[in-house]
């Protein structure tokens, strides 16, 4: 797979767009065999009829590389959240999913595809802005998938248009080629966090460059029920409480008061067991609580806190609902007191 980052500029906001393409079999070589998963729902399995590793959605797109009787032995690529891949000492790709499980998504912060169960050997690839992309060969019963359609390949790349000097400023072959069939994703900055997806590119005007990258502005529209989530791309507390699974693994930047640090114990099943975390209150403002899984850099910091301090945190949302005390869950990537 072929990345290319173009700097890009929205009404208010600094992005990036990431442009990824996977290029054509070289001549010579195997065709590709790909399936499509045909039901709502089928689990994934480690062996024929074995165990359970996960669980499917209709739509999932699935390399075939062996079979067995009515069983296919498939490859399954995805992106979990980084912090939810743990390394792994037993036999197999050596990481495994973390505990409770986690989606798996087609790109980051893109379209669920199926669910990992918690353990789920996988192999770890590419690290992409807080996500990792993952592989797992695996078994799922042949009655349930069909031949998948082919990829659309032909796309016309979006014009790029200059501004200022009246030269076109035309992103380099890389990235015009890799714009026509991909998944454009928006980031608020460099190596930041996902704001937007869009799958098919829109026009984009060019108004500076610098290298290899390209200043863009694009204009799109959106339905007025996703304003309240708006706040530069981040999910407002109060919108999280509403519709918790909406959020999903959304970015976040709040500004909380300090409680205490804790410990996870095994019974937080929204933790790893031995999980350090920050207990605190009124997000934003907001009456409530929020824990904050926090990193040995953030647990230094929180040290020196005092109870109802206030600090800015930025980080991703694990969830909006925690499963025992009905708490946002956030992983903190910074933390400012």
């Amino acid at each position: 797979m072929i990345a290319r980052a173009v700097r890009a500029l929205l009404p208010g906001a600094a992005l990036l767009l990431l442009f990824a393409v996977e290029l054509p079999a070289q001549d010579g070589a195997a065709e590709a065999v790909w399936l499509e998963l045909s039901v709502d729902e089928e689990n994934l399995r480690a062996t024929p009829n074995g165990t359970r590793i996960g669980v499917l959605r209709r739509g999932v797109r699935l390399r075939q590389v062996g079979e067995e009787g009515r069983w296919h032995e498939v490859v399954l690529t995805g992106y979990l959240p980084g912090d939810r891949i743990r390394t792994s000492d037993r036999q197999g790709p050596g990481h495994a999913v973390a505990t409770g499980g986690e989606d798996v998504v087609d790109a980051p912060a893109g379209r669920v595809v199926g669910r990992a169960e918690g353990g789920m050997l996988v192999e770890a690839l590419e690290e992409e802005d807080g996500w990792r992309q993952i592989r797992r060969t695996a078994w799922i019963w042949g009655g349930s998938v069909e031949p998948a359609p082919a990829l659309e390949a032909t796309a016309e790349a979006p014009s790029v248009e200059s501004v200022g000097d009246g030269e076109e400023a035309a992103p380099d072959a890389e990235a015009a080629s890799a714009a026509g069939s991909s998944t454009v994703v928006l980031l608020d900055g460099p190596r930041g966090d996902t704001v937007a997806i869009i799958r098919n590119p829109a026009r984009l005007r060019v108004v500076d460059a610098e290298g290899d990258w390209r200043l863009v502005r694009a204009e799109g529209w959106t339905l007025a029920d996703v304003e309240d989530a708006a706040g530069g791309g981040d999910a407002s507390p109060g919108a999280v409480r509403e519709t918790p699974d909406r959020f999903r693994n959304a970015p976040v930047s709040w500004t909380v008061e300090f409680l205490a640090l804790q410990r996870a114990d095994p019974l937080r099943t929204d933790f790893e067991s031995g999980e350090w975390y920050i207990l605190a209150r009124n997000p934003e403002g907001v009456p409530g609580l929020v824990y904050l899984v926090v990193d040995e850099a953030a647990r230094d910091v929180a040290r020196g806190l005092v109870p109802l301090q206030r600090l800015t945190i930025r980080g991703r949302l694990r969830t909006g609902r925690s499963a025992q005390t009905g708490h946002p869950v956030v992983v903190v990537q910074s933390l400012r007191p």
